[in-house]
């Protein structure tokens, strides 16, 4: 017949087991064992203490359900070392046999968890308890799948990431390229480039609106005070003696870029441009210094007065004619 204790014992893990059941962790530790080694027991000072000792502490684990946790301090290790104590106790080896298939339960329930921790541990109370038990290899061969479905789990998510990345980076170059055309197509004008090397030339003062503008008032001198021939200006003053054509920056040649600069600049009397402004530019601060630094080398004829007139430079590179 068996004891009140054993009933009791049997009862209590049962419930424990209904209370405490809980969902398998979704991944899986692949670092984490197969339970293929046997942890030391949780608390080797359980074999120090008395029967009478083991049997209180048993009691109180049951009336609290500490039925196989925590660890070093649960009626399933009080059992066992009340076992190794009074190996022949039929009581005591009957309450281990009931115990030991809510034990298993217990462990598949651990059989996902990440760490595996928890797996290895009730592992090693359920081969003490019973070494050759034929869940044995059961669960440790459930424990290798579930640590190799997590690996793939793992290969698979972080493949998704890179794939992601992927797209990332291949749509953030997608934005690049559109806004570069967007820029290009916005530099095309009726202009055609008079170089396909990558150099850049400035229009026909002719063709240009802004080819015979009217010179600028002299400093400390009065419009009033000129005569009307001096405020004229003829088409041989306007024509460059010397006129250096801009450098194609590198960076817009090697990207492919087109654009357009009008520059105003004024003359001196002696001939030399004594001060040049970017006033319109598509794109805009690409060409500008290549423009400016150039028309500032200039050279004119000697003018009767300050001259101001504008040059329109077409960029484009080789084969973009």
């Amino acid at each position: 017949m068996k004891t009140l204790a054993h009933v009791t014992f049997t009862a209590g893990l049962a419930l424990v087991l209904v209370s405490c059941s809980r969902e398998p962790t979704a991944n899986a530790d692949t670092s984490a064992t197969t339970g293929t080694t046997t942890p030391a027991p949780a608390d080797a000072g359980l074999s120090a203490l008395s029967v009478d000792e083991l049997r209180a502490s048993l009691s109180k684990a049951q009336a609290q359900t500490r039925l196989y946790a925590p660890a070093g301090d649960n009626a399933f290790e009080y059992l066992l070392a009340l076992r190794d104590k009074l190996p022949g106790d039929v009581g005591v080896t009957s309450q281990l046999i009931d115990a030991t298939p809510m034990l298993i339960a217990a462990t598949e329930q651990s059989l996902h968890v990440a760490d595996g921790l928890e797996y290895q541990r009730l592992m090693a109370l359920l081969r003490r308890a019973d070494s050759a038990n034929p869940a044995i290899a059961r669960l440790m061969s459930e424990r290798e799948q579930a640590v190799a479905l997590a690996a793939r789990q793992q290969a698979a998510a972080q493949a998704e990431r890179a794939r992601e990345l992927t797209r990332q980076q291949a749509a953030k170059a997608i934005a690049r390229e559109r806004v570069q055309a967007q820029a290009q197509a916005a530099a095309q004008t009726s202009t055609a480039p008079v170089s396909g090397s990558g150099s850049a030339s400035p229009r026909d003062p002719a063709t240009s609106s802004a080819s015979t503008p009217a010179p600028a008032t002299p400093t400390g001198e009065s419009r009033a005070d000129k005569p009307p021939a001096a405020a004229a200006t003829s088409r041989a003053s306007q024509q460059e003696l010397s006129a250096p054509e801009p450098k194609y920056p590198r960076a817009a040649l090697a990207g492919g870029i087109s654009g357009e600069v009008t520059v105003e600049l004024t003359v001196g009397r002696d001939g030399h441009v004594i001060s040049a402004r970017v006033v319109q530019a598509t794109p805009r601060g690409v060409f500008d210094r290549a423009a400016l630094d150039a028309v500032k080398q200039w050279k004119y004829p000697a003018q009767p007065a300050p001259l101001t007139l504008r040059r329109t430079f077409a960029f484009a590179p080789a084969g973009a004619q």
